[in-house]
């Protein structure tokens, strides 16, 4: 079994280059000849694509949609973890954290349990040190108010650094976030 994750980032543009075409022809053609089944991942909004691409190059797929994450398996995926590590988990912070988390916060929730962890005595989660860092939303603004800092940057810098920030960013109709490939590196201001 070959995986391939995030198969979106073969496609310039809603297109594939030369190179990444050869490549997929060549793990077809292997694929075909040494029995080997190749598992990838792919964004749904890159599926279009995909369908386009495997009719070009003769690629035999089968979707599985997967359904968005449970809000019902966050209390698991807090205190699974935590259980593995032996680490205890205040109940104050596992209700505050299902308060406050949802499916589409998982990255914030991880790298708010980390600043937790790091930030205590690395055997107890606790809801004090959560709330100190400000929840969700702040665990992750503190930690980029401290990178900033350690820079030096002045206003005009810190001005200048989060303009950048802005412009990397790219909304759709519905204000929902999308990737804006490039097939060439750009600066922030072009």
């Amino acid at each position: 079994m070959v995986a391939l994750d995030q198969l979106e980032e073969l496609f310039d543009e809603q297109d594939v280059s030369a190179a990444v075409h050869d490549r997929l022809v060549r793990l077809r053609d292997w694929a075909a000849s040494e029995r080997v089944v190749c598992v990838g991942t792919l964004r749904a909004d890159y599926h279009a694509h995909f369908q386009r691409l495997a009719g070009k190059l003769d690629l035999h797929f089968q979707p599985v949609p997967i359904a968005p994450f449970p809000r019902q398996s966050l209390e698991r995926v807090i205190s699974g973890p935590a259980e593995v590590a032996a680490l205890e988990v205040e109940p104050e912070l596992l209700g505050r954290l299902l308060q406050d988390a949802s499916a589409d916060s998982l990255p914030l929730l991880a790298f708010a349990l980390r600043e937790v962890y790091e930030r205590g005595d690395r055997l107890t989660l606790s809801e004090d040190i959560y709330k100190d860092l400000g929840g969700l939303d702040g665990a992750a603004a503190k930690v980029a108010d401290r990178v900033l800092a350690s820079h030096g940057l002045d206003a005009a810098g810190h001005a200048q650094f989060l303009e950048t920030l802005v412009r990397l960013v790219r909304v759709n109709d519905n204000d929902e976030p999308f990737d804006d490939r490039c097939s060439s590196p750009r600066s922030p201001r072009s």
